[in-house]
């Protein structure tokens, strides 16, 4: 876990800095006049990655390494459960986060953005540690199943297009 975190929080320290100085370059004087306006601002923006649209999702990394060491014992001990129940949470939060794009639904209040919180993502995490396992045998299956994936990236690229034209996010 250091390992990774400090290949990742501390490029991530740096670069929030550099975005918030480049994004308020023309309020530079004024913060740095008010350090408590700036250290407030630079808090803000380091808690929820918002220095700049992609970093994001690195505060979704340090939850998700955070959680890495039960996430790890659950895949050993029920991987197909753990597998399943991790697809049942993100698929019910990237429910909820879409109907609520849509104004379908609203979303009770919270501290972080639903899309900034681990639940919308932890069957990817969850899916890469469960593949990395059983990488050879599965890359066995993938490769014998081949010609049944192709329309099964076909119909998923025709349901993307669909619902980008519908809820015009295309």
């Amino acid at each position: 876990l250091r390992k990774r975190f400090n290949k990742i929080l501390i490029p991530y320290l740096i670069w929030t800095l550099i975005y918030v100085l480049f994004n308020y370059r023309n309020d530079i004087g004024t913060l740095m006049r008010q350090k408590s306006q700036f250290a407030s601002l630079l808090l803000q923006k380091l808690k929820f990655g918002t220095a700049d649209s992609h970093l994001y999702f690195i505060i979704i990394m340090i939850q998700l390494y955070i959680l890495f060491p039960v996430l790890k014992k659950l895949v050993e001990k029920a991987p197909k459960v753990t597998l399943w129940v991790s697809f049942i949470i993100t698929l019910l939060f990237h429910t909820g986060v879409y109907l609520s794009l849509l104004h379908k639904v609203t979303l009770p209040g919270f501290v972080i953005p639903y899309y900034e919180f681990f639940p919308t993502w932890i069957f990817f995490f969850v899916f890469g540690m469960y593949f990395c396992q059983r990488f050879s045998v599965l890359t066995e299956k993938i490769r014998k199943g081949r010609i049944i994936l192709i329309p099964v990236w076909f119909v998923s690229l025709m349901l993307l297009i669909a619902d980008s034209r519908l809820t015009n996010t295309y």
